[in-house]
């Protein structure tokens, strides 16, 4: 007996729909995977073929693992290397990367389902090039489930209005299993836009600063160190670099103040690591250094100065985290930054930016710097909850 877990109703609503092409932006934990495996578990039991596409092989873990138990009972064969489910209607459910840039390609399907399609480079070409003649046999159908990002090859989809298609919005308080006081939480601890983009299902706009009220958070005029205090608990964020780009330290005491800043280019490492550990002892600070690349052998000498060392590698997501972190510090007033200019200048131009690829990216001007935003967001992230600054 097979065993899926009941569709709420906004589940439901997607699941009655009778279009041919599905598009659905939904908020985090609203349950898409759960409607997914509804959709492909029908159509499979149907007799027909399934393809479930991810964009890496990341997201294919958890509905691989949960359509595996849930159709044992009527599996007639289960490939790990093909990633395959065939079941004895003769059904079958495949899933399919776009590591593989043709995955799915020359396949025959009653029903594609793109999951987290917002993140899926180049999705228009992958719709219009691999997936949508896999359904030419069969009429098929196709889903597009995701949590929006930007306005790129998915709100192009879901904005379509063409004959057999639906676009359904569905924000994370639609689900009835997720307690209210959990997206209350979240709001508070994401900025103004991610928390309309991950729990509202809204599509925000693709350009756009990612720091409101830099200037307010700045102190006009203060420019020289504060003097240690020695009852406080100082956190410094370093970004590496040494020709191209800059070295930037920032410290900053537990309510946020900016305390000191340096920053330098073209020394050698250990004359860099010198620098650093003689700041981070002056305000005895835990130092949260980028460790990204070269900055392994940075954090090693800094740990023979004695240097409390927290060594941060950015990923793409991990970055991205940490500059929404920095902006809802800045949205809740809970930054006092010093008259930097060149600090200054980098948070304002640091924006939300449409890549090559159509995806949205956080950065800074094309053959501009971001070593100060980097630096402070180190520091910044090491600090408790956001709180007001006076």
């Amino acid at each position: 007996m097979l065993s899926l877990p009941r569709p709420h109703a906004g589940q439901r609503r997607v699941l009655d729909s009778h279009a041919r092409f599905r598009v659905l932006a939904c908020g985090r934990r609203w349950g898409k995977t759960t409607l997914g495996e509804h959709l492909s578990v029908q159509a499979a039991l149907a007799g027909r073929p399934v393809g479930w596409f991810g964009p890496t092989y990341r997201f294919l873990s958890e509905p691989w693992r949960t359509l595996r138990q849930t159709l044992a009972p009527v599996a007639r064969r289960m490939s790990e290397d093909e990633r395959r489910i065939d079941l004895i209607t003769g059904g079958s459910i495949s899933f399919f990367s776009f590591d593989d840039p043709d995955a799915g390609r020359g396949r025959r399907l009653a029903l594609a389902l793109v999951d987290e399609a917002a993140i899926v480079r180049d999705l228009a070409r992958v719709w219009a090039e691999t997936i949508r003649p896999t359904l030419t046999d069969d009429a098929g159908q196709a889903a597009f489930l995701s949590t929006p990002r930007g306005r790129g090859d998915f709100f192009a989809l879901f904005s379509q209005e063409g004959e057999g298609w639906a676009s359904f919005h569905a924000p994370s308080a639609e689900n009835p299993h997720l307690p209210a006081a959990e997206i209350e939480a979240a709001r508070g601890d994401l900025s103004e836009r991610a928390f309309r983009q991950e729990y509202l299902a809204e599509f925000a706009d693709e350009e756009g600063a990612v720091f409101g009220g830099v200037r307010e958070a700045v102190d006009a005029g203060r420019t020289g160190d504060d003097p240690p205090d020695p009852t406080q608990s100082y956190v410094m964020g370093v970004d590496l670099g040494r020709h191209h780009d800059w070295t930037v330290a920032t410290v900053l005491d537990p309510n946020g103040r900016q305390v000191a800043w340096r920053r330098w280019r073209g020394q050698t490492w250990t004359v860099t690591a010198l620098r650093l550990a003689e700041l981070a002892h002056a305000y005895d600070a835990v130092a949260h250094v980028d460790s990204t690349g070269l900055g392994d052998p940075v954090c090693e000498l800094l740990k023979e100065q004695g240097v409390r060392v927290r060594p941060v590698v950015f990923t793409a997501e991990s970055k991205a985290t940490m500059m929404e972190r920095l902006a809802l510090r800045f949205e809740r007033q809970g930054l006092r930054l010093m008259d930097v200019p060149v600090q200054t200048a980098e948070l304002e131009s640091f924006a939300y930016r449409t890549s090559a690829s159509g995806r949205v990216v956080m950065e800074g001007p094309p053959h501009g710097h971001d070593d100060c935003v980097c630096a402070l967001a180190l520091a910044a992230q090491a600090l408790k909850r956001p709180a007001r600054v006076t």
